[in-house]
């Protein structure tokens, strides 16, 4: 005891603690063309798909056997059994959602029309960066987009859980944990795309019944960080829609849509009358100032990156409409064919 109190030569305190966490890097599987939402959008049969996600599978339960290897003390033998347990138990739920997808037409399709809308969805927002950088249009969007290991692994891991509503694994609360950057907006991002999907292709020869109304709420405890994931669905939505409209057969004559619910002081809780979002274009039109409620959340097209101003916003019909000011954008006209970049309800958290 007297030869370890030598050791302690300082003490002290702080109002603001410091501790360096290291850097967590992505695994790179090399080769890996199932990465790849391209190839995953556009692979003409089940058996491709499965050959494309194995490799996936395998690097995992290679790990596993690492994990296993490892030696540690006695004490902890017990906490790494657990863990070991677990990660078999995650594996298993990744082989399971890949024959889920590999064996059912309606699921596989499902599974590529999500990775083309992502697909889309990250092409848009590199288009939408490139103009806010830049201040110039790119002339041709590049589609591409490559999903990080623990992504792909995440939305395989829950497939089971979204297409059966009996599935015991709908009482399991799976936490992703990155550091800010990592990519945890995508993977949920992708895995409510499916879910977005799969309900079109349930309930499109019901009819609209079949497939309207909400479909996907997501909370968040900070005002900023709403704003922020609600830019970034929204340009999932322009995706959705973007892609829907090519063929409203399979997928609904009723556009994707999404809203935005954060209480009066941010964004008005009605359309039309006093304190209203009506009230409040017509003073942003009029350069006056508006210091709470205000309707326009979105300052750039999800698609191309054009500013949008009061100008973009209107109330048609009962809905609070947007549509971009680019002449060569896709969502630049209102009209029935060409379904608005976003609808704003206060009735609903997010709507999908």
């Amino acid at each position: 005891m007297i030869s370890q109190m030598k050791l302690l030569k300082q003490l002290k305190t702080t109002f603001i603690p410091e501790y360096e966490v290291p850097a967590v890097e992505h695994l790179n599987i090399n080769g890996m063309t199932g990465l790849d939402m391209y190839v995953l959008s556009y692979l003409e049969n089940p058996t491709d798909l499965k050959k494309e996600l194995s490799p996936l599978l395998n690097k995992y339960d290679e790990w596993i056997d690492k994990q296993r290897n490892i030696e540690v003390e006695d004490n902890l033998i017990k906490q790494r059994d657990k863990h070991i347990k677990d990660m078999e138990e995650a594996y298993g739920r990744i082989k399971e959602g890949i024959d889920l997808v590999c064996d059912n037409d309606q699921y596989f399709e499902a599974f590529k029309f999500a990775n083309e809308i992502m697909l889309y969805q990250r092409s848009f927002s590199e288009a939408s960066k490139h103009y806010r950088t830049t201040g110039e249009h790119l002339k041709k969007m590049e589609l591409k987009g490559r999903w990080r290991p623990f992504q792909l692994a995440f939305i395989l891991l829950n497939i089971k859980s979204i297409i059966d509503p009996n599935c015991e694994e709908r009482d399991f609360v799976d936490l992703l944990w990155f550091p800010t950057g990592g990519g945890k907006t995508e993977a949920y991002l992708g895995l409510a795309t499916f879910v977005m999907v799969l309900r079109r292709l349930r309930g499109v020869k019901v009819g609209v019944e079949g497939y309207a109304g909400t479909t996907i709420i997501m909370r968040y405890t900070l005002r900023l960080l709403t704003i922020q994931q609600f830019q970034r669905a929204s340009a999932l939505i322009c995706a959705a829609e973007y892609l829907r409209i090519q063929n409203p057969k399979k997928w609904g004559e009723i556009s994707f849509s999404i809203g935005l619910w954060v209480g009066g002081g941010t964004t008005p809780n009605q359309l039309e009358g006093d304190d209203s979002a009506a009230e409040a274009l017509h003073k942003l039109r009029n350069n006056e100032k508006v210091y709470g409620g205000n309707p326009i959340q979105l300052h750039n097209c999800p698609r191309c990156g054009e500013e949008l101003t009061s100008k973009s916003y209107e109330i048609s019909n009962g809905v609070f409409t947007i549509h971009c000011e680019n002449s060569n954008c896709f969502f630049i006209h209102i009209t029935y064919q060409l379904i608005l970049l976003m609808k704003l309800f206060t009735v609903s958290v997010l709507l999908f």
